[in-house]
């Protein structure tokens, strides 16, 4: 066998080997890269977790103390909670960067809808003065946001993402399950427009003579 055969053999195992090798170290990298991003963004998530949990229960607080020094009312936007100084900025949702989901006391307040979207579904009368009046007195029965006693205004922020959240919120799993909503004062609209008769008294008061 002549010699310039086997070394060129054994010059061409070891250039396999070597490919291999290199295939080998790419793949482990490749590997690696993927869970060295997995950790980072998991460690993001987290950090945005607990910011969500941070702003979403200073939101509730500064609603409380607004309903402390205001009672019966309930702030618009987030930014009238700011000019009041009751937060310090009106946050955005750490988790998508853009705004939270309002909740409101007029949604509390709507009644419960069924799947087709009508109150109590039942069939209409095919009268249409019967019609007409049936759909007068759910107009009736609907409370009127200026109505006294009724009480407007935000109660609570909700974030949109839908991720599976790391920790439990109140029984919740996912970010836009977490409600934090504050708690409307029992006080809210009591008295509103309401006016007393001549001589009648107001506990702690006497009528005027």
């Amino acid at each position: 066998m002549d010699g310039r055969t086997v070394s060129g053999s054994r010059a061409g195992n070891s250039s396999g080997y070597v490919l291999f090798g290199v295939l080998i170290g790419i793949t482990l990298l490749g590997v690696g890269l993927t869970a060295a991003v997995t950790l980072w963004s998991q460690a993001v998530q987290r950090e945005d977790e607990a910011e969500l949990l941070f702003r979403g229960e200073a939101i509730v607080r500064a609603l409380e103390r607004f309903q402390q020094d205001r009672p019966g009312t309930l702030p618009e936007t987030l930014d009238e909670l700011v000019e009041g100084r009751y937060l310090r900025r009106a946050w955005l949702d750490p988790m998508t960067g853009r705004g939270f989901r309002i909740l409101r006391a007029e949604e509390a307040a709507a009644p419960a809808t069924s799947a087709a979207g009508i109150t109590g579904a039942r069939p209409r009368p095919t009268n249409p003065a019967g019609e007409e009046f049936e759909e007068r007195a759910e107009e009736e029965q609907r409370p009127e946001p200026d109505a006294p006693g009724a009480v407007t205004g935000i109660t609570g922020v909700v974030s949109t993402s839908d991720l599976l959240s790391f920790r439990t919120y109140e029984g919740a799993r996912r970010y836009n399950e977490w409600r934090f909503e504050a708690e409307v004062s029992a006080a809210a609209g009591s008295g509103a427009g309401r006016s007393e008769a001549p001589g009648e008294e107001r506990p702690g008061t006497r009528p005027i003579r």
